[in-house]
């Protein structure tokens, strides 16, 4: 029933969006995720929000969709490193490999590495262990500068932006320069 008043939610803030009735496309929109969120509509009310420039709300619900996308990662990762302790048990050392490879892909961790360095060493693989450690070191690397990229892209667009000044050092700017006598 539940998923039945969701739908009916999200399809009468598809209608209000067609109209465009912005806020009441809020309403609707939260009253769907506060049944089930879902990125995808995070993402849609996120959209709204900038259009009404409803900064605040909109910070949270990025925040919620980043959340949300961290603990699917999360969940894909989970699966892949039982996969790969199945595959271990059963004696299946190349495939477990390449799912602590596939996992370590999704989210570059420490612990996830040092098992597949652990499995090298019980399968008399220590000379694969130089060119894993390079390997992660630069699968770290490249995740980081993904995190940070948006971040850098944000600061610099906002210091290309200048300082707008106050209404009110823009006004006594004008009354001095009436002041000023004229030759």
């Amino acid at each position: 029933e539940l998923k039945a008043v969701r739908e009916a939610y999200l399809e009468m803030a598809e209608t209000d969006l067609k109209k465009p009735d912005l806020k009441a496309a809020v309403y609707k929109l939260e009253q769907a995720i506060a049944i089930l969120p879902t990125i995808k509509v995070l993402k849609q009310l996120f959209i709204v929000y900038g259009d009404l420039e409803e900064w605040k709300p909109q910070r949270e619900i990025k925040k919620k969709i980043r959340e949300m996308e961290e603990a699917e990662l999360e969940r894909q990762q989970q699966q892949l490193l039982e996969k790969a302790v199945q595959a271990e048990v059963s004696k299946d050392y190349k495939s477990a490999m390449t799912s602590y490879e596939q996992a370590l892909r999704v989210l570059p961790k420490r612990g996830i590495f040092l098992r597949m360095v652990s499995l090298c060493e019980k399968n008399n693989k220590e000379e694969m262990v130089p060119r894993l450690t390079s390997w992660f070191n630069q699968l770290e690397e490249d995740y980081q500068r993904q995190e940070l990229e948006p971040l850098i892209k944000e600061e610099m667009a906002l210091a290309d932006e200048p300082s707008p000044e106050p209404e009110k050092v823009r006004r006594k700017k004008r009354k001095r320069r009436k002041a000023k006598p004229v030759e």
